[in-house]
């Protein structure tokens, strides 16, 4: 999306810009709208990443003339291994290591207070899609 020119909220975006506004939406403190006002109040002309793709229904019917671009998978479980598989492949590029210290400072509650909702967020977001997938 960068590629095409548009500016994107991506993984770092949203932790810095819009955990806030994601997390009243999840817990339905408001409608889908303030999210895309979020979006806009910073100059966000495309979403990518969690929460945003797990949502992506909500955002696209309140978007007039908005595109999305959907990955399909042939089955659940097909789905379900891309995620793992790219998970698997996200820690290892964080190194083990770092990647275990990571989760145990989170798990410690030793990170901010932001990066530990947007993590929140992110299973939330996660689990809602998986819900989705195995209903298909």
């Amino acid at each position: 999306k960068r590629a095409l020119g548009f500016k994107v909220a991506d993984f770092v975006e949203t932790t810095e810009f819009l955990t806030d506004v994601w997390i009243d939406y999840v817990e339905g403190r408001c409608s889908i709208y303030k999210v895309i006002e979020e979006y806009q109040k910073h100059g966000f002309q495309a979403n990518q990443d969690v929460p945003g793709n797990a949502y992506w229904e909500e955002l696209f019917h309140a978007s007039p003339n908005s595109k999305v671009i959907v990955t399909i998978r042939d089955s659940s479980k097909d789905w379900v291994r891309s995620v793992t598989n790219f998970q698997i492949q996200e820690a290892r590029r964080m190194g083990n290591p770092g990647f275990w210290l990571f989760q145990r400072m989170r798990s410690s509650g030793w990170l901010s207070p932001r990066v530990s909702k947007v993590f929140d967020l992110i299973e939330v977001s996660l689990l809602k899609r998986i819900e989705f997938t195995v209903q298909i």
